[in-house]
């Protein structure tokens, strides 16, 4: 049997295969038959028959597998088999026994921390939302004072003089508060709050991009 015959029958009793692996096998061997050092029909004749050789492939073929020995082995042992001998060991990807152990015996610690940690941002969320609020409490609270002790003022002023008096000075120094409160109000709701929640979400609108992306 000639070169191109035994690889045209290999390939045939090879069609249950991938592609790939057919592919493989099939170039593996003729190179062999090419790289041997004497005529094709004699090194045919040592790899025995085509369907010989393709059941020793396919028994190769599986995932997980042990080496099986070649009938009639090629005289050149340096030649390995095409088709990569892959174990796979389930025990390798499962997490060793004293790691199991150890998580489980922590896993109350790590609960608590988890709720500490959840407790401890929504009472910083909360604070930072409080923060605003006030301010605007005050401003209001202080503008709204300051008019009424402005007009009581002017209204005993004429009776009273230095309780009138008295009384719009408190109201004007109340309603410059006021002022102040409401600017530091207006710079919370314009500057601190947007740049915080971008910080918290700009994170997270980067990675679905990047993920979107890929």
């Amino acid at each position: 049997m000639n070169k191109d015959d035994f690889l045209r029958e290999l390939a045939a009793e090879l069609s249950d295969l991938s592609e790939k692996d057919r592919d493989d096998a099939i170039k593996y061997y003729s190179d062999y038959i090419d790289d041997a050092g004497y005529d094709a029909e004699t090194v045919i004749a040592e790899l025995g028959t085509p369907g010989a050789v393709a059941a020793t492939v396919r028994s190769e073929s599986p995932v997980i597998r042990e080496t099986a020995d070649i009938p009639n082995p090629p005289a050149n042992p340096e030649i390995v088999n095409p088709i990569p001998v892959i174990k796979q060991n389930k025990a390798e990807r499962r997490l060793p026994a004293w790691v199991i152990v150890v998580l489980t015996l922590l896993s109350p610690v790590l609960l608590a921390l988890a709720l500490v940690s959840l407790v401890i941002v929504i009472l910083l969320v909360l604070l930072i939302l409080a923060i605003p609020l006030l301010l605007a409490a005050l401003t209001l609270g202080s503008i709204a004072g300051g008019m009424t002790l402005l007009i009581a003022g002017i209204t005993i002023t004429p009776h009273y003089a230095p309780p009138g008096f008295f009384s719009m000075a408190v109201a004007l120094g109340l309603v410059g508060f006021g002022c102040i409160f409401l600017i530091l109000t207006c710079i919370c709701f314009t500057r601190i709050l947007p740049g915080l929640f971008g910080l918290f979400f700009s994170g997270k609108k980067k990675v679905k991009k990047e993920g979107g992306m890929e």
